[in-house]
């Protein structure tokens, strides 16, 4: 890699980019050279390209400001400490570890699940209720004894909605076969992803 002072920044140059940017360079004398294939060092000097010599780092190290060793006539850089984290720091990371492990994701998608379909439940009850299908007394009997029921979706915990709806009465008619359907919905995913 190689280094320049650019308008006070040093601007490191890895060799694609000597490639790239500087196909063609003209010299002094008006002549264009390949600056990258240059062969000379001295030419490559003589335009501020220095080798770029970063130092080695050890743990807890990371790069600073770049300069310009001028016994070695090379760019590198100052190594700094990175300084130690905070306790809240390190409090955080792990929050942050507890909260994207596999099986925090396995409770997010199943709260994520249970709320679409528990808002879907919803809406298809009342255009039942809407088309007329189910009176408003029905539908007030199916909502009241489903919504306990399906209360634990929204928080995710599908087995519990699963062993509340078992224990809903049946009912008859269409309070039944809507109680069936809501169950057959639980069911499913239970046996899903459980």
């Amino acid at each position: 890699m190689k280094a320049r002072n650019e308008n006070g920044n040093i601007v490191v140059y890895s060799e694609q980019q000597m490639k790239q940017k500087f196909n063609r360079f003209q010299l002094a004398n008006g002549s264009d050279v390949n600056l990258f294939y240059a062969s000379a060092k001295e030419v490559l000097e003589e335009y501020g390209f220095f080798d770029y010599v970063p130092p080695v780092l050890l743990e807890g190290e990371r790069y600073g400001e770049k300069y310009k060793n001028e016994v070695n006539n090379v760019f590198t850089c100052y190594v700094e400490q990175i300084p130690p984290k905070t306790q809240e720091e390190l409090d955080a990371e792990a929050q942050a570890a507890l909260e994207n492990d596999s099986s925090a994701q396995i409770v997010t998608d199943h709260k994520q699940n249970g709320q679409l379909e528990l808002k879907r439940i919803w809406n298809k009850l009342q255009r039942l209720k809407d088309s007329g299908y189910l009176s408003a007394s029905q539908y007030a009997v199916v909502s009241n004894s489903l919504f306990d029921a399906l209360l634990p979706m929204d928080y995710g915990q599908w087995k519990i909605a699963q062993t509340k709806i078992n224990a809903t009465p049946n009912g008859s008619g269409k309070i039944a076969t809507v109680r069936t359907a809501v169950k057959k919905i639980i069911d499913d995913y239970v046996t899903s992803n459980y």
